[in-house]
């Protein structure tokens, strides 16, 4: 019995309203982390529950979701022609449109958004990455902003525990991501560009990891490429206990060569700005990712908006159950995966996971209108010179050259560069140029992400 009324209080705290929220408290009131604590608590719980469970819990999120958006002009046309109430499965869902950023854009803000409780709730405005191309607004909501603390006490727990600390609330520094400072007590934050302002602040920060006695480092790719390179020039080294990166993927000879320099695990995690954490990487397998069904509900979908079955590759539409000022619903989110089922994982979860394959149209045009996989490129740099560049970036410059941008190690020669010029030369057909170009520093674009591919045609 005591089980079941257990079951009970974790569902009602993963979708009753917070009372922080109902009395128009401040946020990191004492009653907002009351609240974020027991949904914490509930999220441990729903972690092992049965697959039947989690659909039941799915399901009702999502009638209430669906709810909110009925206050919303953009989506009240659309849910006016069906009775969401009486939805009987996830998949009835497919009766709404998939949406993106780029559709969106088009709509102004106040037409897809509950003016009135963004008002009553003094929600601010945020802003997606711009990775996509198009930068989006929506009112950030105070229930997501809960919601997705509490996801982020679990994972610094996961942090810890790949770390080998029994302590569930480890030291971690904040390097770079300031959008995220209040989604745990951090020990501590720096401004990413910091590092490559003088050699001063670098002393400093090596200075504050050691006398803080940092255990997690947290940031993302972007950044824990330019600390490795910092680093390495600077003849430093701290041991982490465990790294968590977010925004941009690793490739392998990438992921491999950092935890060799930091002697550590590295563990990645996938979400957006507007849709919080998707999925969180299994501590026994890199590359998988256990999803968050507690906070959206994850379809695949083809170029015709369709659903695709369980192992085919295509674009990550997420509907997101936090947002209910601002909703996303089958929100295309510009990435490619595929789902696929998994029984008891080795690190004790259960349920589908997901499979990141990258970010949509990263594809190099051809002048004959062809094209060719960026991310077979980055797999060709990434055989040639591994372990002797830093980093890279390729830019299309029109349909005529490909530069590649290379923060270079000292081992790497004029030798070596003209071979990376032969070989990208032939994968691209002998059609544009190619170019190397060797740089200290690669620019962040939007939000401090650094993009692998640029195109300026």
């Amino acid at each position: 019995m005591k089980f079941s009324v257990a079951r009970l209080l974790a569902a009602s705290f993963l979708t009753g309203e917070p009372v922080s929220l109902k009395l128009g408290l401040l946020s990191n009131s004492t009653t907002e982390n009351v609240e974020v604590l027991l949904n914490t608590i509930a999220l441990k719980r729903t972690c092992f529950w049965a697959e039947r469970e989690i659909y039941v819990l799915q399901l009702a999120k999502l009638k209430q979701l669906l709810y909110w958006a009925k206050s919303v002009p953009y989506w009240q046309a659309h849910l006016r022609r069906i009775n969401f109430t009486s939805f009987s499965s996830l998949g009835q869902i497919s009766k709404l449109p998939i949406t993106t950023r780029q559709s969106l854009t088009l709509v102004p803000l106040e037409n897809r958004s509950d003016v009135a409780k963004a008002k009553n709730s003094r929600a601010v405005i945020g802003t997606t990455s711009g990775s996509t191309g198009h930068p989006l607004q929506f009112y950030r909501s105070k229930i997501s902003k809960i919601r997705t603390r509490g996801i982020y006490q679990l994972i610094m727990e996961q942090a810890a525990h790949m770390g080998g600390l029994a302590w569930g609330n480890p030291r971690a520094f904040n390097l770079g991501i300031q959008r995220q400072q209040t989604l745990y007590p951090w020990a501590e934050f720096l401004w990413g560009t910091k590092l490559e302002e003088a050699q001063k602040n670098r002393t400093e920060f090596y200075e504050i990891l050691r006398s803080r006695k940092i255990q997690i480092l947290y940031t993302n790719a972007s950044y824990l490429k330019r600390l490795y390179y910092w680093m390495d020039k600077d003849n430093e080294f701290f041991q982490f206990r465990c790294i968590v990166y977010i925004a941009q993927q690793l490739n392998k000879r990438e992921r491999s060569e950092l935890e060799k320099f930091f002697k550590c695990p590295t563990l990645s995690i996938y979400g957006t700005q507007e849709c919080s954490v998707i999925g969180i990487e299994c501590s026994e397998q890199q590359e998988v990712f256990h999803m968050v069904p507690e906070l959206g509900y994850l379809e695949i979908t083809d170029y015709r908006k369709r659903d695709l079955p369980i192992g085919q590759i295509g674009e990550v539409t997420y509907t997101y159950f936090e947002n209910e000022i601002s909703p996303f619903i089958r929100y295309q989110v510009g990435d490619q995966g595929k789902i696929e089922p998994r029984g008891r994982c080795a690190c004790g979860k259960s349920g589908e996971v997901l499979f990141f394959e990258g970010k949509t149209a990263e594809i190099i045009d051809l002048p004959d209108g062809s094209g060719v996989i960026v991310k077979a490129i980055s797999i060709a740099i990434d055989e040639a010179l591994a372990g002797r560049i830093y980093q890279f970036q390729l830019i299309q410059e029109g349909h005529k050259t490909l530069r590649i941008k290379i923060i270079p190690k000292d081992e790497f020669n004029n030798e070596e560069e003209d071979s990376l010029v032969t070989k990208i030369t032939s994968m691209l057909h002998y059609s544009m140029d190619v170019v190397v170009e060797k740089v200290k520093v690669i620019p962040s674009g939007l939000l401090e992400k650094t993009p692998l591919f640029i195109k300026s045609v």
